[in-house]
């Protein structure tokens, strides 16, 4: 990875669901553009890790923080820690539960529903409005942003109604007080 431009330079990210895919992508680039990364996953270290030490390559600091999404109290844990490690600048909400392969695609649709409403739903909420009243108690602008990389891929007319209800909640939902 080579260093491309110093924009993010100094600023602090954290990119949920970040060791592999659309999220290990962004972290890397943040990494890349001169921001500090704190990688998220929810089970794989290994990833991670490996995901970190590419990004302090171009002279990035790195973290990586192990937490389910599924559980408030993980969820706060996340952003504790991530600000107990340094000012953070950037929350990228990429993590989404994976409803369409492996074990889970054989749940039944209340299941499913249940693992979208918890983490592609309500941890977005809430990591969102925690870290932005974080972010605005410093007295600095917030910058927020959210990307629901889990839900994006293997769209079928089958699900489509799922993924359409998600992101209404999202958009109604995000800018409640």
């Amino acid at each position: 990875m080579e260093k491309s431009t110093e924009l993010l330079s100094g600023k602090t990210a954290v990119v949920t669901g970040s060791s592999t895919g659309i999220g290990r992508a962004i972290a890397l680039e943040l990494a890349n553009a001169g921001a500090h990364v704190l990688v998220h996953a929810r089970r794989n270290e290994k990833d991670a890790e490996k995901v970190a030490l590419r990004a302090r390559t171009v002279g990035r600091d790195t973290r990586v923080v192990m937490a389910d999404l599924s559980d408030p109290a993980e969820q706060d844990r996340l952003v504790d820690a991530a600000w107990k490690w340094r000012v953070i600048d950037i929350w990228i909400n990429n993590a989404g539960a994976n409803v369409l392969t492996g074990e889970a695609a054989k749940w039944s649709f209340e299941e499913k529903l249940a693992a979208l409403r918890k983490v592609d739903v309500v941890a977005t909420l809430r990591l969102s409005r925690a870290i932005g009243q974080r972010m605005r108690e410093r007295g600095r602008s917030a910058l927020p942003v959210l990307h629901q990389g889990g839900l994006v891929g293997l769209i079928t007319l089958e699900n489509v109604g799922d993924l359409l209800v998600v992101r209404d909640a999202l958009r109604r939902f995000g800018t409640a007080r």
